[in-house]
């Protein structure tokens, strides 16, 4: 159930993609609040550099 289950890792489904990517996007689905970004700007700021 997705609310208990964890994620599914970004790289497990594309393993093309960037390490670095995987690492922002679990973040910013982590389960535990705490573990998330705190605020949208600090999201951009993570993905900023995989922006094409």
């Amino acid at each position: 159930m997705i609310l208990e289950d964890p994620p599914v890792p970004l790289l497990r489904r594309r393993p093309d993609l960037p390490l670095g990517l995987d690492e922002v996007v679990m973040t910013a689905v982590a389960k535990d609040l705490r573990e998330r970004y705190p605020d949208a700007r600090f999201l951009l700021q993570a993905l900023a550099p995989y922006a094409s």
